[in-house]
């Protein structure tokens, strides 16, 4: 049909899951972006594990990748949102958007007390985004680290 559907997907979606991201995903150096369905299935069936993605004509134009942990320190629980992608064609059109809303109706529908999320300094078309759907800018320090499967075991001295 006609319009965009955006939705959470969930186990028994792992070829729109797997189709979405090999589609929109970047490839980056150290980032291989090669999803299965197997995995995907594993992912999916974990309910903390959110996919949200959009489509146009059964085309995906967009996906959104979010994970919800519980806090230590009793505050409930919170919503590290990864990752979003819009398809080139389709971006600003408000896609990005109603994936954002589709996540905020999630988390607030769990009892979710907050939802980090993080872009570079240069990403201006994110922090809009952020912005325009009621996210605060947090502190702006923020410097990111990785550790890769090589680093695992002992600390350097």
């Amino acid at each position: 049909g006609g319009g965009m559907d955006v939705r959470r997907l969930a186990p028994g979606d792992e070829r729109l899951a797997t189709q979405a991201i090999a589609a929109l995903a970047p490839s980056e150096p150290g980032r291989e972006v090669r999803p299965r369905a197997d995995p995907m299935r594993r992912v999916l069936s974990d309910d903390r594990n959110i996919l949200i993605v959009a489509r146009e004509a059964d085309r995906p134009v967009g996906f959104l990748t979010a994970y919800e942990f519980e806090c230590f320190e009793g505050a409930g629980s919170m919503v590290y949102f990864y990752e979003i992608q819009v398809a080139e064609d389709r971006r600003r059109t408000g896609i990005g958007r109603a994936m954002v809303d589709r996540l905020k109706t999630e988390c607030a529908a769990r009892g979710v007390t907050r939802i980090w999320v993080g872009t570079t300094g240069g990403n201006e078309a994110a922090q809009r985004l952020f912005e325009a759907t009621g996210a605060r800018r947090g502190a702006s320090d923020y410097v990111e680290f990785i550790y890769g499967p090589a680093d695992s075991g002992r600390s350097r001295s």
